[in-house]
């Protein structure tokens, strides 16, 4: 079962999204997925940033279990570590909508005295918290894959045309986010270091295409509830893309006054890498 809500627990449960513990950051992204005339093959990272749970999953004391939900569904236990999983296509048919998540599941009586990471509301009570074997104790935001024939992750694409008649322009295509240069200069691909220079534009562009991603999507509500949303046929490749960015990041609503939270969440600190460069290019111009 994928947990695309928040459900409730009579003990603690680590996800993005709960308040059990103090600092409850469980990420997983796919990054690849390759195939060929047996199986697939699923690259994938996560970040855990619970000292007590990854003791737990070092030792032995809980598993970590992947969960694919297609026109098929598929589990399977993974060492903690193992970063990719083989699947048999005859095991698994990939949809045009497939979803992974990543579970945590006690395999030891699990006692929590010892941690110092819970909420103030389970700290006061954690000498007399018990979990039983085979026992969920955390889940990962969902990542979605799309069948779509365009390449999913290409989201930003630039080009140069000399006769624009400003020197800089967002175009939505409906597939991705089209930033436009007068001259090539414009991308500030001569400065060292340049890698997050660019971030100005990508915000830009990411703000654009969230705020017709409201317009395509709100209708007469108040926000946009994107796990309702999860799973339509009739979102643009555009929009598809932007909503599985979201779901990744555990992001559940969407509305014209948290496009920046959101754009913060789903870009990995665009701003604060941004500021970096433009301060290494005066360190190394001085």
């Amino acid at each position: 079962m994928i947990y695309k809500k928040d459900a409730s627990f009579s003990y603690p449960v680590f996800s993005n999204t709960s308040s059990s513990y103090l600092n409850s950051e469980f990420y997983f992204d796919v990054t690849s997925l390759e195939t060929n005339s047996k199986d697939y093959l699923f690259t994938f990272k996560y970040v855990i940033s619970s000292v007590f749970i990854e003791e737990l999953l070092r030792s032995g004391k809980a598993s970590l279990i992947i969960i694919i939900q297609s026109s098929d569904n598929y589990f399977k236990e993974i060492p903690y570590g193992v970063n990719e999983i083989t699947v048999p296509k005859k095991r698994l048919s990939l949809s045009n909508k497939t979803t992974l998540q990543l579970h945590i599941q006690s395999k030891d009586d699990i006692y929590f005295d010892n941690c110092m990471e819970l909420s103030p509301f389970y700290e006061v009570i954690k000498d007399n918290i018990h979990i039983e074997k085979h026992k969920l104790i955390g889940y990962s935001n969902i990542v979605s894959y799309s069948g779509s024939k365009v390449k999913p992750l290409e989201i930003i694409h630039k080009v140069v045309d000399p006769k624009l008649p400003i020197a800089f322009k967002v175009e939505l295509s409906s597939s991705t986010i089209i930033l436009q240069f007068k001259e090539e200069a414009y991308q500030l691909n001569g400065m060292v270091p340049h890698n997050n220079l660019m971030n100005m534009y990508i915000y830009e562009g990411l703000s654009r295409a969230l705020t017709q991603f409201i317009n395509d999507n709100i209708g007469d509500e108040e926000f946009i509830d994107l796990t309702e949303l999860s799973g339509s046929t009739q979102v643009s490749d555009l929009d598809q893309k932007l909503l599985d960015l979201m779901e990744n990041k555990g992001i559940s609503e969407l509305h014209p006054g948290n496009i920046d939270e959101v754009i913060a969440l789903i870009s990995n600190k665009i701003v604060e890498k941004y500021v970096d460069s433009v301060r290494e290019v005066g360190n190394y111009a001085g």
